[in-house]
């Protein structure tokens, strides 16, 4: 009965829907099955040894897969293919990694196996914005605005596509809308200061800076664009 309960912890990888990194598991599930051993009766200690010895089975063949983070998501990716979860994990190890080319790769795949798990729309626009593909990371922070409308994120991100694509109005109504979702947003109060401060718009950007500061002490972003906004000025 303990054998069986206890062997699974030393191989898991997904709990209640949320991949957990086994390597942090294996260990505590082979002192969880030793401790076991230790109770008083003999039922106890042939099941908890039997688990523990289990774990220290299993322990060698892990090993490789454990020495980094690209390894273990490739494993992962290997035991279960079609799994959303393990390509949007995959999709953020690459994006972080700037493999930017994978990263679009595995978050277009998490969305195709799971279109409820819309996440993935955010985070494939974030890489494509990044890696110049400006149209097609346009489409997908659209389609996802579709199935959630009143997402901050998703319309912070619109906003940042519409500057980069030099749309300097069209970027402040979806900040403006990202913060009437999310009135504590401050790096879309941020960027719209940013936004209206290029527009000449300079006492709206102020606001803008100063309300990111509120919402977010000691934001740097928000805290050096007004002190340069307001040097400038005081130096007319």
């Amino acid at each position: 009965l303990f054998a069986s309960a206890l062997l699974p912890l030393c191989y898991v990888r997904m709990i209640a829907g949320a991949l957990v990194a086994e390597r942090f598991l294996f260990i505590p599930s082979g002192a969880l099955a030793l401790a076991v051993a230790l109770l008083p009766g003999t039922v106890a200690l042939v099941a908890g040894s039997a688990a523990a010895a289990a774990c220290l089975w299993l322990l060698p063949p892990r090993v490789a897969i454990w020495k980094d983070d690209a390894a273990l998501f490739t494993s992962m990716l290997r035991d279960s293919p079609n799994s959303a979860y393990v390509h949007a994990v995959l999709g953020g190890h690459y994006y972080q990694a700037r493999d930017l080319g994978r990263a679009i790769q595995h978050h277009k795949r998490a969305f195709q196996l799971s279109p409820e798990f819309n996440e993935s729309l955010l985070n494939l626009g974030a890489a494509e914005e990044e890696a110049g593909l400006v149209d097609s990371a346009f489409a997908h922070v659209r389609l996802l605005l579709r199935l959630r409308p009143r997402y901050p994120a998703a319309w912070y991100a619109l906003g940042n596509l519409h500057v980069r694509a030099d749309r300097p109005e069209s970027a402040v109504t979806a900040y403006e809308t990202a913060i009437r979702f999310e009135p504590g947003f401050a790096q879309a109060e941020n960027n719209l200061g940013v936004v209206l401060k290029r527009m000449g718009r300079v006492e709206e950007a102020v606001a803008h800076y100063r309300r990111a500061g509120e919402v977010m002490p000691g934001y740097p972003d928000a805290a050096n664009n007004l002190a340069r906004l307001e040097a400038a000025r005081a130096g007319k």
